[in-house]
């Protein structure tokens, strides 16, 4: 079963989902443009991009089709 942070906060900025992925801020915008993030864990409002900091430790681990398994009940 995958293991969430429910510590901290839900939605993270740039600068934040980079250091918790290990990138530089740089790196992940490029792979955002690219599309190679998941789609669920980026949220655009106006200008302001936010992440979804369980998807993407999900995605870090591997285990992102058991997140969704388990959110969605299939």
């Amino acid at each position: 079963m995958v293991q969430v942070d429910r510590t901290g906060p839900l939605l993270i900025d740039t600068s934040e989902a980079a250091k918790l992925l290990g990138y530089t801020t740089k790196r992940l915008h490029a792979m955002r443009a690219a599309g190679q993030l998941p789609e669920q864990a980026v949220l655009r409002f106006g200008r302001s991009v936010r992440y979804r900091r369980p998807v993407l430790e999900a995605w870090a681990r591997g285990d992102l089709d058991t997140l969704f398994e388990r959110v969605t009940g299939r």
